[in-house]
């Protein structure tokens, strides 16, 4: 290998380690990482590749630390940006065939005869700009670790399928931060269980009033105490989670911080409801 370029190639080993670690830092310290040193990344890593192909072999570069950290770059699976760059190319390489041919007939529509190769292009540009998108809105390592959190919810398995999608839908929104969302979908759980129960012990019936027409014609207050009754249960927890959710859906004073820790509690809260609930 020629001397100066392996010279260059140190050089771009040591840049392109830097410029991971501050995206690294920026990320953990500020949420996302500056703009430009996304940048200053790619061309760092775009200019490595093309030395890379000219200069064969990699085994000629005779620092190990270098060697290694070039060998990474080529393979695009170690640093950040570039495993959330694979991941994502992955996804979309997974999109039906009529979602590739539309991409297909935009181009074409401009005049732009395309091969297979240059829609695999489209697909990676598209891929960039919806990385960059949705790391303008979701913090990565906040990302995790909600998942990790939420993870320690685990529901009973006696619980209704429905109730199951629900949370399915809970936490999806707990994990990209829609906290609104999250407690809203609580609140429909409690409605959805509660009016369940209600029905299945007969309360409908038994509780009849002369002006109540469907089971939406029910005060949920009432249903919630009068199946707690029945239960022989505390009805002031399912109330709480009931009025705190309704805060939310309403625009009424919260007593509820939508931060994570806050919402996380009000969501086991909600699900150990209702499993006492579908226990009885």
């Amino acid at each position: 290998m020629n001397p100066e370029t392996e010279k260059k190639l140190l050089a771009l080993a040591r840049e392109i380690k830097e410029l991971d670690k501050a995206i690294v830092k920026e990320r953990i310290e500020k949420g996302k990482e500056d703009l430009d040193l996304r940048k200053r990344f790619y061309k760092t890593e775009e200019e490595i590749t093309k030395l890379l192909a000219e200069e064969n072999p990699l085994d000629d570069i005779r620092d190990p630390i270098a060697r290694n950290i070039l060998r990474k770059v080529r393979d695009k699976s170690y640093f950040i940006l570039d495993k959330e760059a694979r991941e994502l190319e992955n996804m979309l390489k997974k999109l039906p065939p009529d979602i590739v041919e539309k991409i297909e007939d935009i181009l074409r529509s401009k005049g732009i005869e395309v091969a297979e190769s240059e829609v695999d292009e489209e697909i990676s540009r598209v891929t960039m700009e919806f990385s960059e998108e949705i790391h303008s809105k979701i913090d990565a390592f906040e990302y995790f670790e909600r998942k990790r959190e939420v993870g320690t919810i685990i529901t009973d398995t006696r619980l209704p399928s429905k109730i199951h999608g629900y949370f399915g839908e809970i936490r999806e929104c707990f994990l990209v931060g829609l906290m609104y969302p999250a407690v809203g979908l609580c609140r429909v759980l409690v409605e959805i269980a509660f009016k369940d129960r209600f029905r299945a012990f007969g309360l409908d019936k038994k509780y009849s009033a002369r002006n109540v027409h469907s089971m939406d014609d029910y005060n949920m207050k009432q249903i919630i105490r009068t199946v707690c009754k029945r239960l022989g249960a505390d009805s002031l927890q399912s109330e709480r989670i009931w009025d705190m959710s309704s805060d939310i859906l309403h625009g009424r004073d919260s007593k509820i911080k939508l931060e994570t820790s806050e919402v996380l509690e009000f969501i086991k809260e909600t699900f150990s409801t209702l499993e006492k609930l579908y226990r009885s």
